[in-house]
This record gives structure tokens, C-alpha cells and sequence, in this order.
């Protein structure tokens, strides 16, 4: 690692997260030559669950969030076959917990192995016989682990002692002995491994990492103090509801958005939230009113930004598969939620971060966010000003989204500036990602500002990303209207000679055909669009990536403008129906602004996109 590196962790994560990692790395290397004692101590009589429904509302909950795939799940656990990530294998029982005698899988295909949550799915047959199968198939999985991964095992801290893995599973164990007792020659086991993996979690919660990995730590630490009576469990939610008031106020930002701008870990979050506030609703009343609160703007915020598909946009590290059902969680959060109203006469909204336009099933999105929080950069993608885009409810401009989270090519792909719907300079990368989560150097954009001129409704935002290389200012602006016409410039602000590279990555359901070096026709459904260059940048095509899921990528093609120019410098481009005779100009009249024109018959519309210091756009 380079030193700039260094001084962008020193600059920017907190120094008790860096006391926490190095207490953490000597945790796991003290840990095998302490005495285990507290963690087999324990009486199982001594807990005692508490008699309340909170948890038979999270249960349903976790069930139809699964119910996509769960029955399909359920058969092929039953065979021994286990699917992760979209990679599938055959583990007997015992079941190889380590995975030494399978082939090779990745570390987050291990943590789902120790999450456990697969045994929700097996709680979803309806069949009588298929439930019994299935109940004993719960609890053979998990007397093997409780057999197969002693706390003082080697490398158990790394994997199934994780703490991020125990508030998993510790969840799971919890939900599956509201549904059903353990059979009585293992109850006492379980209630012991239990007990003793809530222990070790309170005693080792991430502040290391915070964020999300905090988050579910605290939500599994207010289950297990909400599952039980107690004083032990009456110092848990103590514990629980002080730090998570504060981690609320921590990662829940003033726009409602989880701090590390990722849909998929916001969705995650809303869901963590649901399952604090049904736990606290019968022991602390007013712990759950609070989470209720901050469920409905989460779920505000969401509603927001869903494409038509009613799915999230695959901003930083996100994918469709890990999301829980929207549908599901909009749902449940029930009083409070709907999307913002928009603003007459214009399908128009601002998540603040965000500018969205909607006009039935046609909807475009710009994220004016920066990458991710500062301190844990982990999701974050070279992705500044990046936008996505719907046609009749199909997406059409996508992003790359995430396909594993090894230190390979395709992590590197994925986290790149290419592989995003933005302007790049010079093709130097906006940011310095590096290794699987790491991020040194990075920009930060402007406030978005929006507007109305005409029927077009805009909005323009800058970043300064590229001052390192001499552009201080880097921006964009769109305008929609229904129709569709959509129109994006953007530009770069500085002196010298620079190449401009902005791209367009298209969804693998869009046939693409450059007609011209300034024109293509795009074909999505029975839609037919023509998409123009608005400067002299150069269009052609390319091949790049699309990740929905995990684990899957797919050949897409990617509409790419250069251009080399003297700075200040443009580059624009203009969306149609093929049906629209309209016909749009770019014109620069002084070096950082541009005149955009769209004319059609007798009406003509008339936009000034300027860099001006006052910030402006007219």
C-alpha cells in the first residue's frame, strides 16, 4: 500500500475504528489460549422466552421476503445441495463447515454457509410430509454445527464465530424456536450454543467496521434481549436501544438514504429496522415507535428512486438477488409510506441526492450523491453522476452493477469509472479503488439543483473528482419530458488539451445500431429511439458488463463518446422517439457555457447550460 493511501485512511476513517481493527486482528490471535469458560457456563433452564408476538410478525415477514425462491431452496436442501451467490454445492451430512473438500468457493459464500438463513426456506413447504422432512432437516444442520464448530476451533473466528455471521444465524435460531421447540435430546445444546454465541456477540460488536455490519449486530442484540426474560436480557435492550438510537442518527442521513448509498444495503437496513421495531413493540414501546419512525422515511427514500419494475436501481455495490422484496418491506413499514408527491405539471422529484422524472412507465434517474460514506467507502463505485433510465417499464440505460466481492478482474471492472454512465477525463479513473473495499483518493459533488423551462423539467450537478489532473469541475445536466426527449450534456472545466469519454451502458434487452458516428437507433420492446450526439464526440460501440445478480455477468453494449479537446469542453447527447420529428442543437457562445435548442414545428425551447461561478444554470 502507497503512502497517499495511508494518509486517505488516516484522513478519513475515525481512529477508534482503527484502535477497534487492531483489537480485533489480536483478538483472533490471543483468543485460542484463553479459558472458554463463560462460554459453558451456562444453565439452560435459566432461559426463560418471553410470551409475545413480536417475533411470529418478524418470522412471517422473513418468510415472504424468501417466498420467490424458497420452496426450490427448501427441495434442493433437502438433496444437500446448497446455492449461495449462484453457485451451487453438494454438502452430506456432516457437512464439511471449513469446505476443505469442496471446490473452492468465496468468503462470502462461506458467510452465507454460516448465516443459516437458508433454513428459513425449509419452513416454507406446505405439504404435511414435506414439513416433516423439513423440521428434521432444520435440526440435523443445526446439530451438526453445533458439533463442527467449537468456539476455540481453528479459524472459527474468522468464519462461523464471526460476528457478522452470529447476528445472522443467532436471528435465524431465534425465529425457527418460536416456530418449533428443538427435539428434547438437543434442546439443551442448542439453548447452550445459543446462549453462548449471544454472549461472544455482545462482547464483539463491529465497531471496527460500523455501518451495516453494526447495524445487524445490534438488531440480533435487541432480539435476543427481547426473546428472553431477564435481567441479563433487560441489559441487553438497555444496550441495544442507546446505540442504536445513535446509529440511527449516524447512518440514516438528513435525506433518508442509508450512509453507504447502496440500494441493496439500505434495503437490508429497512429490514433490520422492521425487525427491531416488532421486537421492541411489547417490551419497549417507545424503542419501537422510533424504529417506525425511521422505517418510513427509509421507505420513503426507496419508493423514490424504484424503477417502474418496482426494483432497485444497481447504484454502487448492489444486486437484485441480495435485495430483499421491496414490495414486501414497503408492505410492512404500512402507515406513512408512499413516494413523494411530485411536483405539477412535471412528473418530477428530488431525494435530495438524487433527481428522478418519472412519466408513467418512462424514468430517469441522477445520482448527485458522493460514492459512499467517507469513513467506510467499502460499496463505493467510481459512479459520480452517474444516471439510469427506463423506456415503458423496461430498463434501458443501466448500471454495471456487482458481481462477486473477490480481489479479481471483475471487482475491479465493476468499482471502475468505465463501467459506469459518466463523464471521465483522460481515461483516469474518478477515484482510487483499490484492493476489494478500499478507496484513497476521491471526489465530492456540488448540491443538485433542478429547475423547469418550458415542459422540460431539469436538473445540474458538478463534482470535483479530476482536480488532481488540473479539470477542477466536472458536471452534467438533464432535461426530460414526456415523449420521450431527454437530453444530457456534460462538460469539464479547466485548460489544456483533454480527452472526454462519457458512456451509455445499455441493457442486455436493448439491440443497438450506430447509423452514423453521430447518431444510433436503439430498439427496446416495441420502442424504437434514435439517441444523437449533440457535439462533435465521436459515438461508437463497445462491449461492457452487466451484473444484476451476483455471480452473473452479461454481455451488453456500451455507447461511448470521445472527443479531444481544448478545456473548457462539452460533450451531449439527445434521446427521441423515432416518431418525433423534433430536432435538438448544442452551440458554445463563450467558453463555459453552451446554448441547447430543441425545436419542434413552430415551438422552440431554448436552454443556456453554463459553468458560470455563480453556479448557475438558465
Amino acid at each position: 500500500m502507497t503512502l497517499p493511501r495511508w494518509w486517505y485512511i488516516l484522513r478519513y476513517h475515525r481512529f477508534s475504528q482503527l484502535g477497534w481493527r487492531v483489537a480485533s486482528v489480536l483478538h483472533r490471535q490471543v483468543f485460542p489460549f484463553l479459558s472458554h469458560g463463560r462460554h459453558t457456563d451456562i444453565d439452560p433452564a435459566a432461559l426463560v422466552r418471553r410470551e409475545h408476538t413480536g417475533f411470529a410478525s418478524i418470522l412471517s415477514r422473513h418468510l415472504r421476503l424468501r417466498s420467490g425462491h424458497g420452496v426450490d431452496s427448501a427441495h434442493r436442501l433437502l438433496r444437500g445441495e446448497f446455492e449461495f451467490l449462484n453457485e451451487r454445492r453438494e454438502l452430506s451430512l456432516p457437512i464439511d463447515w471449513q469446505l476443505k473438500s469442496v471446490e473452492p468457493v468465496s468468503h462470502l459464500w462461506r458467510f452465507h454457509l454460516h448465516y443459516h438463513e437458508f433454513l428459513l426456506d425449509l419452513l416454507t413447504f406446505a405439504d404435511a410430509d414435506e414439513q416433516q422432512a423439513a423440521l428434521e432437516r432444520i435440526w440435523e444442520i443445526i446439530a451438526d454445527w453445533i458439533d463442527a464448530n467449537p468456539i476455540d476451533q481453528s479459524g472459527a473466528l474468522s468464519d462461523a464465530w464471526h460476528p457478522f455471521c452470529l447476528s445472522k444465524r443467532i436471528a435465524v435460531w431465534l425465529l425457527i424456536w418460536q416456530e418449533h421447540d428443538p427435539p428434547a435430546m438437543l434442546r439443551d445444546r442448542f439453548v447452550r450454543s445459543l446462549e453462548s454465541q449471544i454472549r461472544y456477540l455482545e462482547r464483539h460488536l463491529e465497531w471496527d467496521l460500523r455501518g451495516n455490519h453494526l447495524l445487524e449486530n445490534l438488531r440480533t442484540l435487541a432480539l435476543a434481549g427481547a426473546y428472553f426474560e431477564g435481567r441479563t436480557s433487560d441489559r441487553r435492550l438497555e444496550v441495544a436501544g442507546r446505540f442504536i438510537k445513535e446509529q440511527f442518527v449516524e447512518q440514516i442521513l438528513p435525506t433518508d438514504e442509508h450512509f453507504e448509498r447502496s440500494p441493496m444495503y439500505h434495503a437490508q437496513m429497512l429490514s433490520a429496522v422492521l425487525d427491531m421495531r416488532d421486537a421492541f413493540k411489547h417490551v419497549r414501546p417507545e424503542l419501537a415507535e422510533t424504529c417506525q419512525l425511521e422505517a418510513i422515511r427509509m421507505a420513503n427514500f426507496m419508493a423514490d428512486i424504484l424503477h417502474p419494475d418496482g426494483q432497485i436501481p444497481l447504484l454502487s455495490d448492489s444486486a437484485l438477488d441480495e435485495t430483499p422484496s421491496v414490495a414486501v418491506l414497503l408492505a410492512d413499514v404500512r402507515e406513512g409510506v408512499c413516494a413523494r408527491k411530485t411536483n405539477d405539471p412535471a412528473n418530477v422529484s428530488e431525494a435530495r441526492d438524487y433527481w428522478t422524472w418519472k412519466d408513467e412507465g418512462d424514468f430517469v434517474l441522477l445520482d448527485a450523491g458522493p460514492v459512499g460514506a467517507d469513513e467506510l467507502p467499502a460499496h463505493a463505485h467510481c459512479d459520480l453522476l452517474t444516471l439510469e433510465a427506463s423506456i415503458d417499464g423496461r430498463r434501458l440505460f443501466v448500471d454495471s452493477g456487482v458481481y462477486d466481492y473477490g480481489d479479481g478482474e471483475m471487482r475491479k471492472y465493476c468499482r471502475s469509472t468505465a463501467a459506469h454512465n459518466v463523464l471521465q477525463i483522460d481515461r483516469i479513473e474518478q477515484c482510487d479503488m483499490w484492493s476489494r473495499f478500499r478507496l484513497g483518493y476521491r471526489g465530492h459533488p456540488s448540491p443538485l439543483e433542478q429547475g423547469q423551462t418550458g415542459s422540460f423539467m431539469w436538473c445540474r450537478a458538478t463534482h470535483n473528482a479530476y482536480r488532481r489532473i488540473g479539470v477542477p469541475v466536472v458536471g452534467r445536466w438533464l432535461a426530460c419530458r414526456p415523449g420521450p426527449v431527454w437530453f444530457c450534456v456534460d462538460w469539464a472545466e479547466g485548460t489544456g488539451l483533454h480527452d472526454l469519454t462519457t458512456r451509455l451502458h445499455l441493457s442486455p434487452d436493448v439491440s443497438v445500431t450506430l447509423e452514423s458516428p453521430q447518431q444510433a437507433r436503439l430498439n427496446i420492446g416495441e420502442h424504437l429511439l434514435i439517441l444523437e450526439s449533440l457535439t462533435t464526440a465521436e459515438m461508437t460501440i463497445e462491449d461492457g458488463w452487466y451484473c444484476p445478480n451476483f455471480g452473473v455477468r452479461e454481455r451488453s453494449s456500451v455507447l461511448k463518446f470521445t472527443t479531444r479537446t481544448q478545456l473548457p469542453g462539452f460533450v451531449g447527447w439527445v434521446l427521441r422517439d423515432v416518431a418525433n420529428r423534433g430536432s435538438a442543437s448544442l452551440q458554445i457562445h463563450q467558453p463555459k457555457a453552451c446554448d441547447v435548442l430543441w425545436t419542434e414545428g413552430e415551438e422552440v425551447t431554448s436552454f443556456i447550460v453554463t459553468a458560470a461561478p455563480d453556479g448557475k444554470v438558465r
